[in-house]
Parts: structure tokens; C-alpha cells; sequence
């Protein structure tokens, strides 16, 4: 069957990517079905290299077990968040979070459960749960990180006339943090290589709200870092309304159908961040090259976990038929 999801994944990525419609999503497609193929091949191949990588996601999975109830927890509480914050949801949307949100709450009553009877229940099948589910989430974690660098690395056909730079939280007194500033300093190296080859001025838009504390929104201060790094300030077009990645984009496509003749896009923002750029990008029908720019270090982990718990949100009809499928699948064996 597993071999079967990723085909079916993988047809709706040619699909998807052939008739570009915003609710089809070629990354995520690409997404599963690396998950499906890693999750079949580990179930069903007894070939020496399978068994040793086999071997490697079995130690993972073991690790993660403890972090699982926490995880499960936190991606629970999001999902309450999103039902009460969201009001103009559709029908299926409130449906799939309420059933997650019961499935959940099920789950993590069987855990306390089972931990309170840990002596008395079949602690085999209480483990092969936790297993299963620490193995999907390692798989899709491996996945979701091969498909950044897949993005990272994809080659623009051609230098682009248009750079779209996210923005990223700033300072207290409105000082340029080191994640936002190597998004801007990308953008600068990539005017400085092309200015000259391109036959049109490459022209940035720089996209981020006002939160309360600062005296300007975070837009504002990008331009103001962009034009002391030598652009021109004719050439920055200033999008400073959009308070998170989904309004970035929906605000920029207005700008973006404005302009004539149509540009050619490149998206810059930071490699963590590529994947949900891209989700929100295609959503809002604007296709661009992806640039992606490096973070420090000490931030890294918490980024990249903070993505991953958010793109398993944004799919999260994919994650429940697929929870579902593994659930039934253990029953069975049991």
C-alpha cells in the first residue's frame, strides 16, 4: 500500500507541476511521497544498505519516543490555536482540526493510560504505537529537510528582475538582527553579480508589518538597510502590511500584477523558512526562483523545528489520513 501512496504522490507532482493551480502543491506532493517510498522500502526491503539505513531510522525513532507525548501536546495546542484565531474557516477546514484535536486528545489519554498501568497492558503493542509514529515523523522530518535543499539548489533559467525579500523580526530600537540581515545581504550580493548583466533594473520588494514596539514596520527598516548597502532607493518597492508569510504573498501578487512587462522572480528568505515561502508563493499564484539564505547556527534548530511543526500543521489532512492508515495497520498486526 505504501508503495502505492508514493506513486500516486508522485504522479500529483508531475500533475501539479505541469497545471500550476494554486490548491495543488507540487512540494508537498514531493513531500509524501519521499515518506511513503523511505516507510515502504523500510517495511519491505531486505537489502543489505536498506537494513543499515533501516537500522539507523530504528535508532532515531528510539530516541524521539520519549519527545513524542510533547510533541503530540504541542501540535494539539496549535491546532486549538488555529481553530479559535481563524474565523473565517471553511466547513472541511474546522471539521479535519476538530477530528485531529479529538484524535489527539484520545492519544494522549491512552498514553497516560498505559503509563499508569505500564505493569498490567501489553506493552508491545504500547511500544509499536509509539514506534510507528516516532518513525513517520522521523521520515517526514528527513523529507521535509531533503526538499529544502532541493529548493536551495533548484537552477534559475534565467538572472531575475524582481527580488522578494521576507522580513524577519528586528531589534527593540529597530536594529537589523543577524537572521533579516543575511536575507538583505543576499540580496545585495545578488544585485552586485547581476545589476550589471541583467536588461532591466532589478527592483526589490521588501515585505513585513509594524508590530506595536517599533516606529516602523520591519519593511521599512529592510529599505532603509538596503539603500545604506548601496541600492537605489527608486528601485525598493516597500510592503509593509503583511503581518506573517500567508499576507506577505498576498499583498505582493498585487504588487507583482501591476507591473508590466512581468518580472522574473526570486524569493529570498532563509533556508529553514524555504519550504513555507514556497507553500504561501504557490498558493497565491506567484512563481519565482527560491534563494536561501544562511541563519546562525544557535538558531538553526529551533527554526527548523518551528517550520516542521508549522508545515505539518498546514498539512495536516495528508498527516491524518496517513496516521490513520499506520494505526490501522499496527491494530492488525495485534
Amino acid at each position: 500500500m505504501l508503495y502505492l501512496f508514493s506513486a500516486i504522490f508522485a504522479i500529483l507532482t508531475i500533475i501539479a507541476w505541469y497545471i500550476q493551480r494554486p490548491f495543488l502543491q507540487p512540494i508537498v506532493f514531493a513531500i509524501y511521497g519521499i515518506v511513503s517510498l523511505i516507510l515502504a522500502v523500510y517495511q519491505s526491503s531486505s537489502w543489505t544498505p536498506i537494513f543499515v539505513v533501516r537500522y539507523f531510522l530504528m535508532i532515531i525513532s528510539s530516541l524521539i519516543i520519549v519527545a513524542m507525548p510533547i510533541f503530540i501536546l504541542l501540535i494539539m495546542l496549535l491546532l486549538i490555536y488555529n481553530l479559535l484565531q481563524k474565523k473565517q474557516q471553511t466547513v472541511w477546514n474546522r471539521l479535519i482540526n476538530m477530528a485531529m484535536i479529538i484524535s489527539l486528545t484520545l492519544f494522549l489519554v491512552y498514553t497516560v493510560w498505559g503509563l499508569i498501568n505500564i505493569r498490567t497492558i501489553d506493552f508491545t503493542s504500547f511500544y509499536s504505537l509509539y514506534s510507528t509514529l516516532a518513525l513517520y515523523f522521523t521520515t517526514l522530518f528527513i523529507s521535509y529537510y531533503l526538499i529544502i535543499f532541493v529548493i536551495h539548489l533548484w537552477p534559475a533559467k534565467n538572472p531575475s528582475n524582481l527580488l522578494i525579500i521576507l522580513g524577519s523580526d528586528v531589534g527593540e530600537s529597530g536594529e537589523i538582527l543577524e537572521t533579516l540581515k543575511r536575507r538583505l545581504d543576499t540580496g545585495c550580493d545578488y544585485y552586485n553579480k547581476y545589476s550589471r548583466l541583467s536588461t532591466e533594473p532589478i527592483t526589490f520588494i521588501v515585505t513585513g508589518g509594524k508590530a506595536t514596539k517599533y516606529r516602523l514596520s520591519e519593511a521599512d527598516y529592510m529599505a532603509q538597510y538596503l539603500i545604506a548597502n548601496g541600492i537605489p532607493t527608486e528601485q525598493i518597492i516597500i510592503e509593509s502590511q503583511a503581518e506573517n508569510t500567508d499576507e506577505n504573498f498576498s499583498f505582493i501578487k498585487e504588487i507583482i500584477e501591476s507591473m508590466d512587462p512581468k518580472p522574473q522572480i526570486s524569493i529570498i528568505t532563509s533556508k529553514f523558512h524555504l519550504i513555507r515561502a514556497n507553500f504561501f508563493a504557490w498558493r497565491q499564484s506567484v512563481r519565482a526562483n527560491y534563494i536561501g539564505s544562511s541563519s546562525p547556527l544557535y538558531l538553526w534548530p529551533y527554526a527548523i523545528i518551528r517550520e516542521y511543526i508549522a508545515f505539518v500543521i498546514l498539512t495536516k489532512e495528508i498527516n491524518f489520513v496517513f496516521l490513520v492508515y499506520l494505526i490501522i495497520s499496527i491494530l492488525q498486526i495485534f
